[in-house]
């Protein structure tokens, strides 16, 4: 069974634990890998369902890959997201400036 500690011993005898620590740079190329793999697999799911679909929306008309609409539905759905938790925190950091104006006082 590994442990996510090593233990050394000093100079004077004593016993030391070192937590071992995960580098930024390890951090970024294990993120990297994620996100090429996701990647990968989002481009597998485009070029199988290539097939022409009919979009309608609102005055908008045409047709394009299911696969295309699917990306584009879900880049959509995360810029929705993105807008929405943005204004919840700025009225976060407006609450808490507020109540930290209140009690500087």
């Amino acid at each position: 069974m590994s442990d996510s500690t090593d233990t050394t011993t000093t100079n004077a005898g004593h016993k030391t634990t070192l937590a071992k620590e995960h580098s930024k740079a390890g951090n970024a190329w294990t993120a990297l890998a994620v996100f090429v793999i996701l990647l990968l697999l989002l481009a597998i799911f485009i070029l199988q369902n290539s097939n022409k679909v009919q979009i309608n929306f609102l005055s908008f008309h045409g047709s394009l890959s299911f696969g295309v609409g699917m990306l584009l539905a879900a880049i959509a759905g995360s810029i929705l997201t993105l807008l929405i938790g943005s204004v919840r925190i700025l009225q976060l950091k407006s609450q808490r400036n507020r109540a930290v104006a209140t009690h500087a006082w």
